[in-house]
């Protein structure tokens, strides 16, 4: 393995305070499931696609921590019996469950810049002010809406809210 130098995003947020609005965060994302996609050409499954194992240096975003990875979908060990808890949905043998933990990983970049209004809990849905395509293309991720089947589905959704979103700064 070769040594990546640059910081995870769990510091860029929590320790740096960093703040990426929308569109900042699904232009990570965008890089994010560039790597994603490769990888699954390949049959690698991360399941562990964290903030802290996602690194920005001056050459792009990187993906690392290959401990948890498998190779190629497996079906008997995907979700069995319906369980739906959030590590079975991290951890299962399927692409899926990559595409559940950027879900993840997005909802945190979009949090960096949430302010509280109050002390009343909100569901993510309500708290945060995005779009309603960004709000579709979480749900799906984390599977709440119809999941994708294809990480070319995320990618084609990304791209047309991000012109979506530069169309709008346009006018």
């Amino acid at each position: 393995m070769e040594h990546i130098e640059g910081q995870n995003f769990e510091d860029l947020i929590l320790n740096d305070g960093l703040i990426y609005s929308e569109k900042e965060s699904l232009f990570i994302l965008q890089e994010v499931l560039s790597t994603v996609a490769y990888l699954h050409e390949h049959e690698c499954i991360h399941r562990d696609l964290r903030l802290p194992n996602i690194i920005k240096n001056e050459q792009g975003i990187h993906v690392i921590d290959f401990g948890l990875a498998v190779f190629g979908e497996m079906e008997s060990h995907s979700l069995s019996h319906g369980d739906t808890s959030e590590k079975s949905l991290f951890r299962e043998h399927s692409f899926k469950s990559d595409y559940y933990a950027l879900g993840h990983f997005l909802l945190f970049l979009l949090y960096s810049s949430f302010q509280p209004d109050s002390k009343q809990e909100r569901t993510w849905e309500e708290e945060l002010n995005i779009t309603e395509a960004t709000r579709k293309l979480i749900r799906r991720m984390l599977r709440t809406e119809k999941a994708y089947d294809h990480i070319s589905e995320i990618t084609n959704d990304v791209a047309a809210i991000l012109k979506h979103l530069q169309l709008k700064e346009q006018a």
